[in-house]
């Protein structure tokens, strides 16, 4: 059984190799979380290389820069859970289901149709960056857990427009007949065999690249209040678009920049990673199954 098991998980990775590297990479983010809680400070001298004690080397205050790094991952990953809450659950069970004839014309008729695809109308409509610019400029300071918020509902109207689209094109399936006649409801129909069997790549899909924008809006949003009534730190100093900010002089120490800068990219990539590979090996999937 055991030599089965692991024939089988081989050739899994085989099949998408890409896949599993970025699932073991999205999992030392994980790591990389719990470490930031277990760490404690440990200044150096300021801009020193990297030594045995201080891997990535210290910034200009003389705090350890993998320290920082790390609790920058911290920064960002739970503001983005949050983000992926909301945009899954207005996005993709609210908006996504509400709109769906299959659901809508049952439960809460045609208005409930129109309404819930006006709302996605108007959410489309807001032009994402110029809107968080203004949340930027009326609140003093401004939190990151606010703009991430107003993220995850603007962005939740993309997920509904494809869940709607996946359930719509699943409705007169063999499967949904086949259901119906066993006598199951809609509620069943739908939350079971429709969102979790069929939708849930998709929802993994939308909530990598839901973390990968909260890093980049982080990064951004540091880098434009850097020349604000703010100063650098509107969040707080251990945040990537922080530190990216602190070391953009400091071409002498190279570590002060070149390290942050991996960690970003790698963090972003893992995401984006995950996305492609999983729609990757959905389509792969599909293909074999055609066969």
């Amino acid at each position: 059984m055991d030599s089965l098991i692991k024939k089988i998980i081989w050739k899994e990775i085989k099949i998408c190799p890409s896949l599993y590297l970025n699932i073991l990479l999205f999992l030392i983010i994980i790591v990389a979380v719990i470490i930031s809680y277990l760490i404690e400070p440990n200044p150096g001298k300021e801009l020193s290389p990297p030594t045995w004690e201080h891997i990535f080397g210290t910034d200009d205050s003389g705090e350890d820069i993998f320290l920082r790094t790390i609790v920058a991952i911290r920064r960002y990953f739970f503001p983005g859970l949050l983000a992926v809450g909301i945009v899954t659950l207005l996005g993709g069970i609210i908006l996504g289901v509400g709109s769906s004839s299959i659901w809508s014309e049952v439960f809460i008729g045609k208005v409930g149709i129109s309404l819930t695809s006006s709302i996605m109308d108007v959410l489309e409509s807001f032009p994402k960056y110029i809107t968080i610019l203004l949340i930027i400029t009326f609140l003093d300071p401004p939190q990151f857990r606010d703009i991430v918020i107003v993220l995850g509902v603007l962005n939740s109207a993309k997920l509904g427009r494809l869940v709607k689209l996946k359930i719509e094109s699943l409705q007169k399936n063999y499967f949904i007949e086949a259901n119906e006649a066993l006598g199951l409801g809609k509620f069943d129909i739908v939350f079971r065999h429709i969102l979790f069997y069929n939708c849930l790549p998709i929802f993994i899909i939308q909530a990598s690249l839901q973390m990968a924008e909260v890093i980049m809006i982080e990064i951004g949003v540091n880098y434009l209040a850097s020349t604000s009534p703010w100063g650098y730190y509107p969040f707080g100093k251990n945040y990537f678009g922080a530190i990216l900010v602190d070391a953009r002089d400091k071409f002498e120490a190279w570590w002060f920049t070149f390290f942050p800068v991996i960690m970003v990219v790698t963090n972003i990539l893992v995401f984006y990673g995950l996305a492609d590979s999983i729609n990757r090996r959905i389509k792969l999937h599909q293909h074999v199954g055609l066969e």
